[in-house]
């Protein structure tokens, strides 16, 4: 059972690593340019760390058996495990490097110093099946620990804490503190560290590998620098976190069982006393593993959930602020084009908005919208001396086009005199509503008179250029009348009064042949009117 517990860390390990490389290789010209040497070093990186679990694996497995050759296998892979041992260290060490200074001529210049403890590993190493410096293999194919061992473990440390004091120093210099993603490129020795002196203590396969896999592991997933990059990988790391829990979640199920099966043991050995130090290492691994499964659980919910809910809040605001016409597209509501439950949500908050802000034929606002976003203009107008125009549009003689016709092209018309109307209107702000049947409204804040009989006129003209046939108006052609009022908080903050006077000098522009504009302000009769 031990055995296989060990064995699953390993596979854990190389599958997690295997993932994170085979996403950046086949990603590697969108997330970055090639030749990066930031992009190669973690490729590099990950590449040892995937040897090291096969040569631990190796080790472990090759470990006491008698079969011929056994020995000399187990000495091949003892001594390809200790030249690669300080491997991750340099890697993450140089990597990590790049990523504080961004110097890529400084890095290779320094390369050259990272060197030197590697080739005194290996010249240890290669001493070794004759001095036994490092470890030991006897007759039996047992694997021990030498005298010199501590020369392997002096240099990986030494990468680790060269890190550290790299990162001190860096901070100090700088002053600052670090944040967001630039937080894992600070921390990221802690993991390696702890598993090492754990397996320092306890004798325990694998446990420096597994730290370096779990730091590999956060800078991959902060590894990508632009949010379109981040979109477009969005999906690949959510099938890794998704295969990560899976995993770790095993791995706990795992442990759980080696523990029973130690404490069962240790029981049936001494009824009265159970050995506690036997029962250390579990009790450690289980900690580390209900830590990182809480760790992991909480960022799978932040990444699945959270994250795009808060995008897609972002996104409505957005939206909310910026009086966008009909057409939503993808990048306005987010999560719209995503195959998902996020996908769905949004599409649904979407139909929603829609129904909600816009009236569903013409493809412009709906009298809902408007009239909720006159009362914020109301309100923001309170505090300001800014003049507010408010017209109602009316299409002449609608009824009888809509008899003749027919209600085909008369819905046909209705969508051409909305569109007419909302592209005359081109300031930020302004913007035109259906306002019921065949009338429309226009709200101009921010607009003193000469402005709003500026805007009508040109919505007059440009309705009339159109030239729809109408037979049974006197023009021969679809027209529209359209009455004004202006005024400002000294004149009301109801934003109805606006209404029930714009809609007064509509009836005046129809009483008086139609075709035509009247403008009322909104404590005075009849201050201008013009027609054809």
């Amino acid at each position: 059972m031990k055995q296989l517990f060990w064995l699953t860390v390993n596979l854990i390990g190389f599958l997690i690593l295997f993932f994170m490389y085979n996403d950046i290789y086949k990603t590697h010209a969108n997330v970055t340019a090639k030749g990066n040497i930031r992009q190669k070093l973690f490729e590099y990186l990950q590449i040892v760390l995937m040897l090291y679990i096969i040569f631990d694996s190796g080790m472990y497995l090759i470990n006491g058996m008698s079969f011929q050759s056994a020995r000399i296998i187990n000495y091949a892979f003892s001594m390809l495990y200790y030249l690669i041992t300080p491997l991750p260290g340099l890697m993450f060490l140089m990597y990590c490097d790049y990523r504080i200074y961004n110097d890529e001529s400084g890095i290779k210049r320094r390369f050259k110093y990272y060197l030197i403890p590697i080739i005194i590993n290996t010249l240890a190493v290669l001493s070794t099946p004759f001095t036994n410096m490092l470890f030991i293999i006897n007759e039996n194919n047992v694997y021990s620990r030498g005298d010199y061992m501590w020369i392997t473990i002096i240099i990986s440390f030494g990468y680790l804490v060269s890190y550290i004091l790299l990162t001190v120093k860096t901070v100090k210099k700088h002053t600052v503190i670090p944040k967001g993603s630039d937080i894992y490129i600070y921390l990221s020795p802690i993991a390696p560290i702890i598993f090492a002196i754990i397996q320092l203590i306890l004798s325990g396969p694998l446990l420096l590998g597994f730290g370096f896999v779990i730091s590999a592991y956060f800078l991959y997933t902060n590894n990508i620098e632009s949010s379109e990059d981040k979109r477009r990988l969005f999906v690949r790391l959510n099938k890794i976190n998704i295969a990560h829990f899976a995993l770790v979640s095993f791995l706990m199920t795992a442990g759980l069982f080696w523990t029973l099966e130690n404490i069962i043991k240790e029981i049936k050995q001494e009824y009265d006393s159970i050995n506690q130090t036997n029962l250390l290492l579990p009790f450690i691994i289980m900690t580390i593993l209900f830590v990182l499964f809480v760790f992991s659980s909480n960022r799978i919910t932040q990444r699945l959930i959270f994250t795009p809910l808060k995008m897609l809040v972002n996104s409505l605001l957005r939206l909310k602020e910026s009086n966008t016409e009909y057409n939503i597209t993808s990048q306005e509501i987010y999560g719209i084009d995503r195959d998902d439950e996020i996908g769905l949500l949004s599409n649904t908050i979407k139909d929603l908005f829609i129904k909600g802000h816009y009236d569903e034929l013409t493809g412009i606002f709906n009298r809902r919208y408007m009239e909720s976003t006159m009362k914020q203009i109301i309100t923001m107008l309170s505090r300001t001396d800014i003049m507010l125009s408010v017209m109602l549009l009316d299409i002449d003689y609608f009824k009888k086009y809509n008899d003749t016709y027919g209600h085909n092209e008369g819905d046909s018309c209705l969508r051409i005199i909305a569109q007419t109307i909302s592209n005359t209107i081109t300031r930020k702000g302004d913007f035109a509503a259906r306002y019921g049947g065949e009338e429309f409204a226009v709200i101009l804040p921010g607009t003193d008179e000469a402005g709003s009989l500026n805007i009508a006129n040109k919505i007059l003209n440009a309705i009339r250029e159109l030239k729809i046939p109408h037979a049974e108006s006197p023009n021969g052609i679809v027209t529209i009348s359209i009455g004004i009022t202006t005024g400002n908080k000294n004149n009301t903050q109801n934003w109805n009064n606006y209404l029930i006077k714009a809609d007064e000098a509509l009836y005046m522009s129809k009483n008086n042949g139609r075709n035509r504009l009247t403008l009322l302000s909104l404590n005075e009769s009849i201050t201008s009117s013009a027609g054809v």
